[in-house]
């Protein structure tokens, strides 16, 4: 007598292959070790890059070689977007999307179809807003102008916005020509440091070398800037005192003191020229003949212009100086140098260090504007010290800022250098502060403060704290990021954090439970 038997037929694949369910499985594996594999790459990326470009340069690569090298991502962001990887994104979309609509098990399991919805949200939300994405909506909008008020299209995926303090910008300087809806002004910019500034003594000392001889390097020694310290200075005979720490300064430069221009002529030979426009001077260039103490050829200086806030311009004629009132402080003076051959040529000396020219026909031009005074500004982060220095009888009250040095003599001169340095060092930073403001329609609508991680949010962008000018203090740089899908991505995660809890640790406690009841 044959039974029957109650299980179901075994399901036979199909063409005699694998089961569906197995191959899904193998394609789920398998993306899952290729995003794992591009997640990898994308962080070693840049120093995978930078390691083939210095191989290609030292080693002995072929033409071809080293162009395909040359157009890898340089960033995870470039490969994530590249033609190649924006197939496998829609690729694992569609995937995602139609194991959704034509797989009954995960419809019935809401474990499962959480886990999808949420893989699918993530990867719209990241396609939607990555640079493709936006430029798919400027095309849309350009080829059907109606669909404009349902797309975005002018929305800029990330960008750099340069503004400057007291001023409103709403064009990013990179992409260039891009624009916010909106302009964002900088009203302050504050610093806060570890610890307050610092005074450093550099004392000059004779290091020998291996081979015996000698070399004069600087020591430095950290001293307080605390108020009536009495610095201790063996290497000096003058006395310092700290008078008072003055946590908010400027620089200021007087009218009515005159500035020089300095020749140096060699031999220690120098001529100075009052730095007034319309000035000249006539001087003597060394001679031709090697000896610097006979006069050469006679050359003539004329003093074009004085600039306390100079800035270079290029113009169709070359780099002109120019006097710029928003520019950062920078004293200069132009001259025009003729010589006794009828040649001529224009100087613009400053007077820091700068890739200027400073000297023609061996002959070096400085600049020794006027002596700038040190002013209380309370919107400032720029700290100073007030000194007074007694030495040979006399007493001088003197305040010291970052960006000046005070000498002092020495007891015993070290080698042919007699004096030590003092300057005032800026700690560490702590935190980064910029107070803006978001205008719209001429209007102020919000104001806020910004600060590193913690960016301002405004209709649809991200304002990040970015690099400021510490040298001028004056113009901030701001990232611009857009938050198109973002939402959609975090809801994703969110979906699929909740799902894999439900799935792996809520559901199984519940049937825990359930059959503990049911075995009572």
């Amino acid at each position: 007598m044959t039974q029957k038997s109650d299980s179901p037929p075994a399901k036979t694949p199909v063409g005699g292959g694998y089961p569906t369910r197995v191959l899904l499985v193998f394609l789920a594996i398998g993306t899952s070790i290729v995003l794992g594999l591009l997640s990898i790459v994308g962080t070693l990326l840049p120093a995978i890059r930078s390691w083939l470009l210095e191989k290609a340069r030292t080693g002995n690569w072929s033409e071809g070689t080293q162009h395909f090298i040359d157009s890898l991502p340089e960033t995870a962001e470039q490969l994530f977007n590249s033609r190649p990887l924006m197939v496998f994104w829609i690729f694992l979309f569609m995937t995602l999307v139609l194991g959704v609509l034509f797989s009954p098990k995960i419809i019935r399991r809401g474990g499962s179809l959480a886990v999808h919805v949420g893989a699918i949200l993530i990867l719209a939300g990241s396609m939607w807003g990555s640079q493709a994405g936006h430029l798919v909506r400027a095309k849309l909008v350009h080829d059907h102008p109606t669909w404009a008020k349902y797309l975005d299209a002018k929305a800029v995926r990330k960008g750099k916005l340069v503004v400057s303090e007291g001023q409103a910008e709403h064009r990013l300087y990179s992409p260039r020509g891009a624009t916010l809806p909106f302009a964002v002004k900088l009203n302050d910019f504050r610093i806060e440091y570890y610890s307050p500034w610092k005074l450093q003594a550099k004392v000059p000392v004779m290091h020998r070398l291996a081979m015996g001889n000698m070399e004069l390097e600087e020591k430095a020694r950290d001293l307080p800037a605390d108020k009536d310290a009495i610095l201790d200075l063996p290497e000096t005979p003058a006395k310092v005192k700290v008078i008072e720490y003055l946590p908010h300064t400027r620089l200021e430069y007087p009218d009515n003191v005159p500035a020089d221009i300095v020749v140096s002529l060699g031999a220690s030979r120098t001529v100075s020229v009052p730095a007034k426009p319309g000035q000249t001077a006539t001087f003597a260039l060394p001679s031709d003949n090697g000896n610097p103490l006979l006069p050469g050829p006679t050359t003539m200086l004329i003093v074009r212009e004085v600039f306390d806030h100079l800035s270079i311009v290029d113009t169709p004629r070359g780099r002109l100086p120019m006097e710029d009132p928003d520019a950062p402080q920078n004293p200069a003076v132009s001259f025009l140098v003729r010589h006794a051959d009828g040649k001529s040529r224009l100087l613009v000396v400053t007077d820091q260090p700068s890739d200027l020219p400073s000297s023609d026909r061996g002959v070096e031009y400085k600049y020794m504007p006027r002596e700038p005074a040190v002013q209380i500004e309370p919107l400032s982060d720029d700290a100073a010290v007030e000194l007074e220095v007694s030495a040979n009888g006399k007493s001088e009250r003197v305040r010291l800022t970052g960006q000046q040095s005070l000498k002092l003599p020495l007891k015993t001169p070290v080698g042919e250098t007699d004096y030590m340095v003092m300057s005032l060092e800026e700690p560490a930073v702590k935190h980064y502060f910029s107070d803006v403001e978001i205008i719209e329609d001429g209007k102020s609508v919000q104001q806020a403060t910004i600060e590193v991680n913690h960016p301002l949010h405004y209709k649809g962008y991200h304002l990040y704290e970015g690099v400021y000018d510490l040298k001028t203090k004056q113009t901030l740089e701001i990232d611009v990021v857009s938050d198109r899908g973002l939402y959609a991505v975090y809801a994703g995660f969110a979906l699929v954090v909740a799902s894999v809890f439900w799935i792996y640790w809520i559901r199984p406690v519940i049937r825990h439970v359930r059959q503990r009841r049911e075995n009572q």
